[in-house]
C-alpha cells in the first residue's frame, strides 16, 4: 500500500506560530481537554484521502459546520491530482486557496472526487466562503507534544485543532497506541482534538468503529517521533500580511529589548568603574 500521507518537504517559508505568540505555561494547561468533533469521517471508499479528512475536521470545528473531506482533499491536490496521497502543508494550503463546501451537499463518484474541476463552478464558488486566511507550523519552546497541547489550549475558544501525521501500523480498532514499533506502516494524517495525560486524543477517519467512537489516543513519544517527519499545522484567522506585520513588530520588540539590556549592562559597568577606589600605581 502506498503512503497516503507523504513526508513533509522542507520549506523555510512556513509561518511559525512560535514566532508571533507566546504559548501558555505548561503549569496552566489542564491534564485533560477535548474539542468535541462535529463529524467522524469515513474514508474507506477514498483510500488516500486522510489529509482531506484532517483539514476538513479542523476547519469544521472552527466554523461549527461539517465540511466535506472529499472536496478538502481535491482542494489540496490541484497541482498533481493523479498522484497518490498528499503532504500536510499542501492540504492546509488548499483550504487557504480554495476553501471547502458543506459536507453531503454534493454527490460525486469516488473515482472523480480527487479532481477539483469535477466539482463544478457552483461548488467551487461556495467553497471560497469557507476559505481560511492562513496556516502556521506549530512551533514553541516545548517538545512537539506540548507545543500541540499548548496551541490547542491557547486557542480553545476558537476551537483550533491541529493536524499531524504518523506512520500508522496499528489495528484500526485499537484505541490506545503507546508501543513504538519499527517504522513499517503507511503515512496517515490525523486531527488532534485534545489530550489526556501523556496521550494526545485524535480523530480517526474510518468511521465511529475505529478506536473508541472514532477517537484514538497516541502516546507522547510517538508524537515526538513523527511530527518532525510529517509536520504539525493549524489555521489562523490572520492574513499573510497581518502575520508578517506581527512578526516584524515582535522582532523589533526583541531587538529593542536586547539593546536595552546591553545598554543597561554597559551603564552598570561604567558606573561601577567610577565608584571604585582609584588604583595607585607605584613608581
Amino acid at each position: 500500500m502506498k503512503q497516503a500521507l507523504r513526508l513533509l518537504p522542507q520549506d523555510d517559508r512556513d509561518f511559525k506560530l512560535g514566532a508571533i505568540i507566546d504559548l501558555p505555561k505548561l503549569s496552566d494547561i489542564p491534564d485533560k481537554f477535548l474539542l468535541e468533533p462535529l463529524e467522524i469521517y469515513d474514508q474507506t471508499a477514498y483510500e488516500d484521502f486522510c489529509t482531506g479528512c484532517t483539514v476538513a475536521q479542523i476547519s469544521s470545528l472552527q466554523e461549527n459546520i461539517p465540511l466535506d473531506f472529499r472536496f478538502a482533499f481535491a482542494a489540496g491536490k490541484t497541482k498533481d491530482p493523479k498522484s497518490w496521497g498528499n503532504d500536510l502543508r499542501a492540504a492546509f494550503a488548499g483550504q487557504v486557496d480554495n476553501g471547502c463546501i458543506i459536507y453531503g451537499h454534493t454527490d460525486i463518484p469516488a473515482s472523480q472526487a480527487r479532481y477539483l474541476n469535477n466539482w463544478g463552478e457552483g461548488a467551487k464558488n461556495k467553497a471560497i466562503e469557507h476559505a481560511k486566511s492562513s496556516y502556521v507550523s506549530i512551533t514553541g519552546n516545548y517538545d512537539s507534544f506540548d507545543n500541540i497541547r499548548a496551541t490547542i489550549y491557547k486557542f480553545r475558544n476558537e476551537k483550533r485543532a491541529v493536524g499531524i501525521g504518523v506512520e500508522f501500523e496499528w489495528s484500526l480498532e485499537q484505541e490506545i497506541i503507546d508501543e513504538d514499533k519499527p517504522t513499517i506502516g503507511t503515512g496517515h494524517a490525523l486531527a488532534v482534538l485534545g489530550w489526556e495525560g501523556e496521550y494526545l486524543i485524535l480523530a480517526q477517519s474510518y468511521g465511529k468503529g475505529a478506536g473508541k467512537n472514532g477517537l484514538i489516543k497516541i502516546r507522547r513519544n510517538l508524537i515526538n517521533k513523527f511530527v518532525p517527519l510529517y509536520g504539525a499545522f493549524t489555521f489562523l484567522d490572520m492574513t499573510k500580511e497581518e502575520y508578517k506585520r506581527k512578526l516584524e513588530r515582535r522582532t523589533q520588540g526583541f531587538i529593542l529589548y536586547a539593546l536595552k539590556k546591553i545598554l543597561d549592562f554597559i551603564t552598570y559597568e561604567f558606573l561601577g568603574i567610577l565608584d571604585k577606589e582609584p588604583v595607585i600605581v607605584p613608581d
